[in-house]
């Protein structure tokens, strides 16, 4: 079995992430996502409802998910949430234990204003999300970064950070291909 690299990339619903990496190709690394893993596992037929499962069973799931990541071996690039919101209290995506098993390398975060992040999420119809302020999606973000902050410090690993305005998607997944590859080798 191949030990396996795992690279990180979250983001607050709606900041644009998937789109990114839909457009990212990647040299020596699988992408997945974690939503989806987990769902593999679940006996449920959509990965929004995920979320609203039980603290103790999301842990369970994502033990799950995690050994079938670690069988596959290898560079893995996983699509994720550093924080899940359930009715007004936030779940850590991962746990320290988790990222070690992982062998987290780097987290990659993709940002975007309050404000573009609403509009994505009303034009998205493939989701089920529930309506945010700006300043509940601003406390979300801060939460992501600082879940992040305190991961990276403890594992010693880089973060890296990636604006995703309006109208510059090619331009940032651009970007994130070049520096994926680059952590990657």
């Amino acid at each position: 079995m191949e030990r396996i690299r795992s690279f990180i990339i979250a983001g607050t619903p709606g900041a644009g992430k998937t789109t990114l990496l839909s457009k990212v190709k990647l040299k020596n690394a699988k992408l997945v996502n974690m939503g989806s893993e987990m769902l593999k596992h679940a006996g449920l037929s959509d990965r929004d409802k995920l979320r609203y499962l039980g603290f103790d069973e999301q842990k369970e799931l994502r033990a799950r998910a995690i050994r079938d990541l670690r069988r596959r071996g290898g560079n893995i690039i996983i699509d994720t949430h550093l924080s899940v919101e359930q009715n007004g209290r936030f779940l850590p995506g991962f746990s320290l234990n988790e990222l070690k098993e992982l062998n987290t390398k780097a987290f990659i975060y993709i940002d975007a204003d309050a404000k573009e992040i609403i509009a994505r999420r009303k034009k998205d119809k493939s989701r089920k999300r529930e309506e945010e302020s700006e300043e509940e999606i601003n406390m979300h973000r801060l939460l992501n970064i600082a879940f992040m902050a305190s991961a990276a410090s403890e594992l010693n690993i880089p973060i890296l950070i990636f604006r995703n305005s309006e109208g510059m998607a090619d331009k940032v997944a651009g970007e994130l291909e070049r520096s994926l590859n680059e952590l990657i080798k």
